[in-house]
């Protein structure tokens, strides 16, 4: 959904822009957070992808949360990004039943 935010930044003012850069530097930071926390929770690392490898790592629950957390985060930035086409079209000139109708439809996940 990243590339979808880069798209719109060419075709809004400069409070859009400004929420667009913000929101990409949050996903980029969160995503490069989340690599760095999930890369190591294995030691040797090499135990994460075989499990014949001698080592120890991370209790369950603590990687359980990591990726509740991530899940988390990655649903929030997609229903944000979701619902801006809903934003953008209610400033459009048509009749407010048709606004309302398109948008029902984009909430349904069909357009």
């Amino acid at each position: 959904m990243l590339w979808l935010t880069v798209v719109v930044l060419s075709l809004t003012s400069k409070k859009w822009r400004v929420f667009f850069w913000c929101f990409i530097a949050f996903n980029t930071i969160t995503s490069v957070l989340d690599a760095a926390v999930i890369f190591p929770q294995c030691t040797p690392v090499e135990l994460n992808w075989d499990k014949s490898v001698e080592g120890h790592c991370w209790s369950a629950n603590a990687i359980d949360a990591i990726g509740i957390t991530q899940g988390a985060i990655a649903a929030s930035t997609d229903f944000a990004l979701s619902i801006l086409p809903i934003v953008f079209l209610w400033n459009i000139k048509l009749p407010k039943r048709v606004k309302v109708g398109i948008c029902g439809i984009m909430a349904l996940g069909f357009a």
